[in-house]
């Protein structure tokens, strides 16, 4: 799904939202990374049943990314 797209098909409740931008600021996330959580949080969030991404959805997607280190 091309991330012009996400906005768009995807339900995200204003809190998550929220936590989310809170997030990309403090991990510094790059435009790229920011809308791979939100796709990732879809998948979840689609495995439980819910109609819309919640906080614990990002934050399960958040858990998901790889850091670089050195």
């Amino acid at each position: 799904m091309p991330s012009s797209n996400v906005d768009k098909i995807t339900s995200i409740s204003e809190s998550a939202k929220t936590f989310l931008t809170n997030a990309a600021r403090k991990l510094d996330l790059s435009t790229r990374s920011y809308f791979k959580v939100i796709k990732v949080s879809r998948t979840i969030a689609d495995l439980e049943g819910s109609t819309s991404i919640e906080i614990p959805h990002i934050a399960e997607s958040l858990q998901y990314r790889q850091i670089s280190i050195g």
